[in-house]
């Protein structure tokens, strides 16, 4: 061990390999990036799913989609709010496959990201009058996954039904049903 850490002394760097490089924060891109994962067989066509979501998503700006990896695209948004609106409008499909989004921040290689949850508006029926309230349904969802709560509860009540928009684990079966008790 002594021996390596005499090595390491005499390390040293020209003057020429000893300048620095400044990398900080404010050189870092600032683009807001989404890795999205296509569920098939089939290679993804670049062109094809650019061409599709540009219709669907309408955004406020361009963004730009690169292949990745096999079936994980990178697409980058030039506006956060762009973004937003994507992953609030979840789950998304193309050519009938399922496709998992991710805000990615470059950090990790795109091979090591678990694409393994995406949102859904999950129908809750058959409840008790008594039971149609957001506490319920919130309850509800959370044996199904994360549960994420609107700024607009209203939008969680659809008549004779609830509904909650609840992360689920697409990796797994769904489960058919549920055990409830309450009071009486």
């Amino acid at each position: 061990m002594e021996e390596l850490a005499m090595r390491w002394k005499k390390l040293s760097l020209s003057e020429a390999e000893g300048k620095k490089c400044d990398l900080s924060k404010d050189k870092q891109s600032q683009e807001h990036v989404l890795a999205a994962k296509f569920f098939t067989r089939r290679m993804v066509n670049v062109e094809a799913v650019a061409r599709t979501f540009r219709l669907i998503w309408r955004t406020k700006r361009n963004f730009k989609v690169s292949m990745a990896s096999e079936n994980i695209l990178l697409i980058t948004f030039e506006l956060e709010i762009d973004v937003e609106k994507v992953l609030q409008g979840e789950p998304w499909v193309f050519d009938r496959h399922l496709v998992v989004l991710q805000q990615y921040d470059g950090s990790l290689p795109v091979q090591e990201l678990s694409f393994d949850r995406t949102s859904f508006w999950v129908q809750i029926h058959n409840l008790p009058f008594t039971l149609l309230t957001v506490e319920a349904a919130i309850s509800l969802g959370e044996t199904l996954g994360v549960v994420s709560k609107p700024r607009d509860t209203s939008k969680m009540k659809g008549g004779n039904f609830m509904r909650v928009r609840v992360a689920v684990d697409v990796l797994k079966p769904l489960c058919r049903d549920r055990v409830i008790t309450w009071d009486g």
